[in-house]
């Protein structure tokens, strides 16, 4: 890792779960993309917290590779890009039906669960408010 990606992931780190969440939003409705973790060519990772299965999501691949859970990097996951239609389109339904939240800048201290219907409401907000 660079100097620069290493400044980024430390200021990014520094950041309360919320901020990550609003940085999550802003920066994947501007690159119209969101980063998960896959095992092997599409065994996309999701995992179980205080009874809850989180999908764990980023805005980029390195804040993926940084901040995956240590299981995960044990069981050699990468990060997967989907395009943000894609991801609105089907994995936010698939996720909602499997009563699955989302882990925004999932690791292994902290992060911000959310559920399918609070993250395609800021996320369609995010995009209203860009394209006006």
């Amino acid at each position: 890792m660079d100097k620069a990606t290493k400044h980024f992931i430390d200021n990014i780190s520094d950041l309360s779960s919320e901020e990550k969440y609003d940085y999550f939003i802003l920066t994947s409705v501007d690159h119209e993309q969101v980063w998960g973790i896959v095992v092997g060519e599409d065994n996309w990772v999701s995992y179980t917290d205080d009874g809850d299965s989180i999908f764990p999501i980023y805005p980029d691949a390195d804040l993926a590779k940084a901040f995956m859970l240590s299981e995960h990097k044990e069981m050699k996951a990468t990060p997967q890009v989907m395009s943000l239609q894609s991801f609105i389109t089907y994995c936010i339904p698939d996720m909602i039906e499997e009563k699955i939240y989302f882990g925004v800048i999932a690791n292994d201290k902290e992060y911000k669960a959310v559920t399918g219907y609070e993250l395609l409401a800021d996320l369609k907000s995010e995009i209203e408010f860009v394209e006006s």
